[in-house]
């Protein structure tokens, strides 16, 4: 998982996206940071191993122009071709995800994505973050047959630009919508997408499979987020939080939100029913309702052995690539929304806190717990 956010209107988009992410990021992210905006037919990106203050350090990522852009920050990696966002080959298109192909891609997927991969290798095209060779004593996915391992979410950014290279002005906010649909039609696993293209400088375009995507309406602009508590308080007080269904495609520009697409072929996900809805709120409410000294960060709300016996194992997602009793379900909008509910009520606390994996140094993450 990763978070992400998108901005487009009237204000310069630079400062905003970092600022939403910068006490936010380390909800689920903080180890590689990017940027990219749109301004005068160009794109303007940058990004970091690190977090958003090495962001800052590092780069002039915020004096970067234009008053559309995407942001995203995520628990990896090392290398800084494998930070967020990716780019078509043309350089026109920029992409972010969110997501994850843990326990939802079959052999089948990694198959049809390294061929699609190879396949652009074959044309020519450069593949920006096949930066170092998989170890052949060890089982890799994602591996070009010129045996340098690429990033997962490089792929969509490819195809999607690949689609609307030759698109003409006319057609091209139409055809980026299509593009979408048909790479994740192509590739259906559980991430959604925010992109921009150098020659829209007024649209979002979000893919959306499982993931969800909190969108709110300010006067002539428009804030998006995985964490919709990412969005300014000014902004959401003025209404509703939108959240994306699964299986969608919507544009979004600075007068509103068209949606392009509400179902894809060969994927279905059904929404999650009020029943289990309420069984994931009731459960995030007790893991939360414990005090401050035992604050719960977003995986151990997340990843409940309660919900591997239940929630997990009700039959919500079919596609071609998703394994039988996988993990890919569209949870992920009922613990935002729980956690965005709770925060609205005023009994939401978050404080920054540690957490330790094996394989890399310790990071900073968002903890969370319920004041009564």
């Amino acid at each position: 998982m990763c978070i992400i956010a998108g901005y487009t209107g009237k204000k310069t988009a630079a400062p905003i996206l970092i600022e939403m992410l910068k006490d936010r990021e380390f909800i689920d992210g903080g180890l590689s940071t990017g940027i990219a905006t749109i301004h005068e037919g160009k794109v303007y990106m940058r990004k970091v191993v690190g977090d958003v203050e090495t962001l800052l350090r590092q780069t002039d990522a915020l004096s970067l122009p234009g008053t559309t852009g995407i942001i995203h920050s995520r628990t990896g990696d090392d290398h800084v071709e494998h930070a967020h966002p990716f780019m078509s080959d043309d350089g026109e298109l920029a992409l972010v995800l969110n997501g994850t192909t843990w326990g939802g891609g079959s052999p089948e997927y990694f198959k049809a994505r390294d061929e699609i991969m190879n396949g652009f290798l074959d044309r020519g095209i450069k593949i920006r973050s096949a930066v170092f060779k998989a170890s052949p004593d060890k089982v890799h996915l994602s591996v070009l047959k010129n045996g340098y391992k690429y990033h997962d979410t490089e792929p969509y950014a490819l195809m999607i630009g690949d689609k609307v290279k030759d698109s003409p002005n006319e057609t091209l906010r139409d055809d980026i919508a299509r593009a979408t649909r048909e790479t994740l039609e192509a590739l259906p696993i559980d991430v959604i997408t925010l992109s921009v293209h150098a020659r829209l400088a007024d649209t979002i375009t979000v893919g959306s499979i499982t993931r969800p995507m909190a969108i709110a309406m300010g006067e002539g602009e428009c804030y998006m987020s995985t964490v919709p508590f990412a969005i300014p308080d000014e902004i959401t007080s003025r209404g509703s939080v939108f959240f994306t269904p699964p299986t969608t495609v919507l544009q979004v520009t600075p007068d509103g939100i068209n949606i392009r697409s509400t179902s894809f072929a060969e994927t279905r996900v059904e929404q999650l029913d009020f029943r289990t809805a309420k069984e994931i709120r009731a459960d995030m409410e007790n893991t939360l309702m414990v005090g401050e000294e035992n604050a719960k960060d977003i995986y151990d709300i997340s990843h409940r052995e309660k919900w591997d016996e239940s929630v997990w194992r009700k039959p919500l997602v079919d596609s071609k690539y998703v394994l039988e009793n996988s993990r890919l379900k569209p949870h992920g909008s009922a613990i935002y929304e729980g956690l965005w509910s709770f925060y609205k009520e005023g009994r939401l606390g978050m404080k920054v806190g540690m957490r330790y994996y094996n394989r890399i140094p310790p990071r900073r993450i968002m903890k969370f717990w319920l004041e009564y």
